[in-house]
């Protein structure tokens, strides 16, 4: 995959949506202690929320962050192996799996087509 070097100044889109300055000098400098003493208080900031709820949501703050972060490496990587699967995860998030038959395919269309195979396999079709 071509590297693309639209991403790798500053200005850029994915910039504004990716970590500020401060944030990245913070998770360099990740400490155990303060990731724990955070959860903590996110827990009691949230008592109503259940571990189950209080994950999914810190995963869906952080989302944003973490799918420009990969569209980065996709677009930017030095690693031709890196940049590929990266895109590769992008591809199949976005128009699902492409199966051997080139078709672009989604578990709910798979299973689907398993149960319809199954029901034509019973009924003699």
């Amino acid at each position: 995959m071509a590297r693309d070097d639209r991403f790798n100044n500053e200005e850029d889109d994915w910039e504004r949506h990716a970590l500020s300055e401060e944030q990245r000098q913070k998770a360099a400098e990740w400490s155990s202690e303060e990731a724990i003493a955070a959860l903590n208080l996110e827990r009691e900031m949230h008592p109503e929320e259940s571990e189950e709820q209080l994950t999914k949501r810190i995963f869906r703050e952080g989302a944003p962050a973490a799918a420009s972060r990969i569209v980065k490496i996709a677009l930017t990587s030095p690693n031709e192996r890196l940049g590929l699967d990266a895109s590769k995860y992008i591809v199949e998030r976005t128009l699902g799996r492409v199966s051997d038959t080139g078709e672009a395919t989604d578990p709910l269309t798979e299973f689907m087509k398993k149960v319809e195979d199954a029901a034509n396999a019973g009924s003699g079709n």
